[in-house]
């Protein structure tokens, strides 16, 4: 059976070890990623949850969990096109998402979130949310519904 705990700063050196050795991870990653320290200030990170995996035989690894945000969006039907009222339509729509996206970035990062992903088959939208809005596609993300 595995044991869970929150990692401490007496991990911090078998933590950094194993990075060291990791070619993926050396130089990008360090030992603070995976334990919760406290700032100047005194206060621990939000939105992060540290923990050691271990087994009968001892650690079998190390997690850092980060709180993130999936952002779903249904936007009302369109006029037809080439009306005024399409035009009128995409801008209020465009400058909403816009202002949308940057008040909860700035709240949910307050509260300690540290992403948030959109999916969309529309290449209309994708290409405003990385030219206006700072997405970036990801390949590398795997998901997993709670």
């Amino acid at each position: 059976m595995l044991k869970y705990r929150h990692t401490t700063a007496d991990d911090l050196s078998k933590i950094e070890e194993w990075i060291a050795a990791d070619p993926a991870h050396a130089g990008v990653m360090k030992g603070a990623d995976f334990v919760l320290v406290p700032n100047a200030e005194g206060e621990v990170p939000k939105g992060r949850q540290c923990i050691v995996v271990s087994d009968n035989d001892g650690i079998v690894f190390f997690v850092n969990l980060k709180q993130t945000l999936i952002m779903e969006v249904q936007f009302p039907p369109a006029p037809k096109e080439n009306t005024i009222n399409f035009n009128r339509h995409r801008i209020r729509i465009a400058h909403a998402t816009k202002e949308m996206v940057g008040y909860f970035c700035f709240a949910a990062h307050k509260l300690g979130n540290h992403a948030m992903f959109f999916q969309s088959v529309s290449n209309s939208l994708i290409a405003f949310c990385e030219k206006h809005l700072g997405f970036r596609k990801t390949e590398d993300f795997y998901k997993v519904d709670l």
